[in-house]
């Protein structure tokens, strides 16, 4: 029988121990930089996915409770003091819900379309004026705008946005609009309304101007001319588009109906809240994004927002949705040439210190969009082919299909 000779098992040379350790070192030498660029490119893209998210839900609350919602990008307390004076990184609610008209207690209607005269001498009813009465007693009067203290917009604010940032909503109706013209101090007196036929239907195109000539009733709604314009009285507005129901017959005001309008301007809260300051009925969330993250206004588009500063300073850039999920606020005569192809664009990076510089490069940065028109949102990766074209190029890509 043949024994089997023990064998003895060698262990690890020097060498051999030196040569596994010098592996080992240039393994994790390599592995350290690409965990570290994982991380920040899932961290980037998360600050995306939350922005995105954000965006989202106040767009979902505006189509659901039929109100304008959106966010307000602001600044948290996590940002370097070195941070320059474009990055964001705190969102924050706001909401269409400071009541203006009528006054607490009033009893108000409005009726449409306005009677108006005309810069072609012609008075007609037109589709995009509303007229606002009050009672006081059994008598209607009309509620003059231009005397209301404080008034209902600030003029500065005004001619630095180029919007009034107000809006009318038709009490208990999914209609709301944004007015875009208050009457001048100078505004001529209410006309007496003419014993003729009024329209009795709504205007067949609500994104397009139309007006009943009350000379020639039996034409019904008719585009007015080249140039002609509407001239408000003291107690009109200006709507962006006409509505999809007339309010022709005053109510009685014996029946306890208080008004069948709002006027109302969005109702932030913001962060250096002050009690008695502001109506206290909106609560926002907040979402800041995490540390190294932030929105760099600067390399968005557009990079300058007319937000009212009434409650957050100058430029605060604002987007808000209406409730069919459109882009209300900045309004289209702001952002008419800022889009890029109807896109309203952020910039979401991660940003680092280099020589005493915070620094926020395009490879760990995205792109989110907010489609103007459609209210669509997407995320998009910053291009770096310069072959391609310039950081936007996705966002074009996206725009072309």
């Amino acid at each position: 029988m043949l024994s089997q000779s023990a064998t003895s098992r060698k262990a690890f040379t020097l060498p051999e121990l030196l040569v596994t350790m010098a592996v080992l070192v240039a393994v994790l030498a390599l592995a350290v930089p690409a965990v570290m660029y994982l991380r920040r490119s899932q961290n980037t893209a998360s600050a995306g996915n939350r922005v995105s998210a954000s965006l989202a839900q106040a767009q979902m609350a505006a189509t659901v409770m039929k109100t304008i919602r959106g966010l307000a990008l602001t600044r948290s307390n996590n940002l370097p003091p070195n941070a320059p004076s474009t990055w964001y990184d705190q969102l924050e609610e706001v909401e269409l819900r400071w009541l203006r008209l009528p006054e607490s207690g009033a009893l108000g209607w409005l009726e449409y379309p306005g009677l108006v005269n005309t810069t072609a001498n012609r008075m007609v009813y037109h589709s995009r004026v509303a007229s606002l009465y009050r009672w006081s007693g059994n008598a209607r009067q009309p509620d003059i705008l231009t005397q209301k203290n404080p008034p209902l917009y600030d003029p500065q604010v005004a001619q630095q946005s180029g919007e009034f940032p107000l809006y009318l909503e038709l009490t208990g109706q999914a209609q709301s609009r944004l007015i875009v013209g208050l009457p001048p101090t100078n505004a001529p007196a209410p006309i007496t309304p003419p014993n003729v036929a009024k329209p009795n239907l709504p205007p067949p195109d609500e994104n397009q101007h139309w007006i009943w000539d009350v000379s020639s009733p039996g034409n019904g709604w008719q585009t007015p001319q080249t140039n002609e314009q509407a001239v408000l009285q003291g107690h009109q507005v200006l709507l962006s588009r006409g509505l999809r129901q007339l309010y022709l017959n005053p109510p009685n005001p014996t029946n306890h109906l208080l008004y069948n309008y709002q006027i109302l301007s969005l109702c932030p809260m913001p962060t250096n809240y002050q009690p008695g300051t502001m109506p206290p009925q909106f609560q926002p969330q907040r979402w800041t994004l995490r540390s190294p993250l932030a929105v760099d206004l600067s390399r968005s588009i557009p990079n300058q927002y007319p937000s009212p500063p009434t409650y957050y300073p100058a430029g605060t850039p604002i987007i808000v949705f209406a409730e069919n999920r459109s882009v209300a606020i900045p309004g289209s005569a702001y952002l008419g040439g800022k889009t890029l192809n109807g896109w309203v664009v952020l910039w979401v990076g991660w940003y680092e210190e280099t020589a005493g510089n915070l620094v926020m490069q395009p490879q760990n940065s995205v792109l989110v969009g907010i489609q103007v028109r459609t209210g669509r949102i997407a995320t998009f990766p910053v291009n770096l082919n310069r072959a391609l074209g310039d950081h936007y190029h996705y966002v074009r890509v996206a725009s072309a299909n």
